[in-house]
């Protein structure tokens, strides 16, 4: 998703190419995502903030400073996050607030509390998007993820009445043990809503580090498979499509001396629920309490990120099979203190995918090799 949402907001930078050439090429950031709240109405089983969801808020006026700061900064586009950030009594300002400053504002919600004061709003004032996260397609399955009764119906009523309203929404479901079973009648429940869905298979630990989440992470051998017969499907009705600067990207990646090959803290960060700022979600224990006169110390301190040169031991280095792996050098160092660390099961599995891809075995040899793997665990 937050791929889809880059190109996303590089699309809409277009309406002022040098400022956009700017923002990109001279490491200024346009993007921030701010959780308003660690609070949540929902006690989801896979949630990497179940621990501190009775964390005490940031005040409003402390919110609006922040506010300020990313304003006068130049920041242009705004996620409110949670937690859950209807769950503030003072969203709607917060949220106003925001949009008269001037932002293109992102919301992400459980989509449980709209209501229609809240939607009535929204119509009023349009957010870039409203993006929902989904936790199955039946009434059961969203009780055994969220703790909630009756939670689905109402979710997917106010998907409703906020298309109605004219507002653009969006569907996103973290595929766990719970709902791998239903990911195909969530695509075919976001079809009949004319909603875009996206998934991902990715679960985090707990920000104290606590390993519960991965307790519902399905096997790297099914998600592989889904993975791999979604893209065969596809080839077979499309045919396989040519990736003309595929070479280029392969060489460039395994050339790179650097240990983040993504975008991290280049053009955008996070304001955490705490007030700290940090280079991404998963660098949150990096982060920095942020206030009026030292944001500039802070944004400069992040560059250290983006610009971390690998040491030679780092296996990575000239791996050809770098293009399919989707280890998160954050992640690593949140969980080992490392970001060059890499689990042995990441190397296999980025290794089938390109031999899959790169359409040197079948698709049956590629869910038998995967299934061979699948002995080592989780990622």
């Amino acid at each position: 998703m937050v791929e889809n949402n880059e190109k996303m907001y590089l699309e809409l930078l277009d309406f002022d190419t040098d400022k956009k050439e700017k923002w990109v090429k001279q490491r200024l950031p346009y993007s921030v995502l701010f959780e308003l709240t660690a609070r949540c109405n929902m006690n989801c089983v896979h949630c990497y903030l179940q621990n501190v969801h009775d964390t005490k808020e940031l005040s409003y006026d402390k919110i609006i400073e922040i506010i300020d700061i990313l304003y006068e900064k130049g920041i242009v586009f705004l996620t409110f996050t949670g937690g859950e950030i209807l769950l503030r009594k003072d969203f709607v300002d917060i949220y106003l607030y925001a949009k008269k400053k001037g932002f293109l504002v992102e919301l992400f919600t459980n989509g449980y509390l709209f209501d229609d004061k809240i939607i009535d709003v929204l119509a009023e004032y349009p957010p870039l998007l409203v993006d929902i996260s989904l936790y199955g397609a039946s009434e059961n399955t969203y009780r055994k993820v969220t703790g909630l009764q009756n939670a689905f119906a109402r979710v997917i009523q106010n998907c409703k009445k906020l298309k109605k309203a004219g507002i653009r929404v969006s569907l996103k479901s973290p595929i766990i043990d719970l709902t791998y079973p239903e990911i195909k009648d969530m695509q075919m429940l976001a079809d009949k809503l004319q909603i875009p869905f996206v998934y991902t298979f990715e679960i985090c630990n707990t920000i104290d580090r606590q390993d519960m989440p991965k307790m519902h992470q399905i096997s790297l051998n099914k998600a592989l498979e889904y993975e791999f017969a979604n893209h065969y499907k596809q080839i077979q009705t499309e045919g396989r499509k040519s990736k003309s600067n595929y070479d280029e990207i392969i060489n460039e990646l395994r050339t790179n001396e650097k240990v983040y090959s993504c975008n991290v803290a280049v053009n955008s960060f996070v304001v955490d629920y705490n007030g700290k700022m940090c280079p991404c979600m998963k660098l949150r224990h990096r982060g920095i309490k942020l206030e009026k006169n030292n944001y500039e110390k802070i944004w400069s301190d992040f560059k250290k990120y983006s610009a971390q040169i690998a040491t030679m031991d780092y296996k990575c280095k000239g791996c050809e099979a770098l293009y399919y792996c989707d280890v998160c050098p954050a992640e690593m160092d949140f969980l080992y203190n490392d970001p060059e660390y890499r689990p042995e099961n990441a190397c296999k599995c980025a290794y089938i995918r390109k031999a899959f891809y790169e359409n040197k075995i079948s698709f049956d040899e590629a869910l038998a090799e995967a299934k061979e793997d699948e002995k080592g665990g989780k990622i």
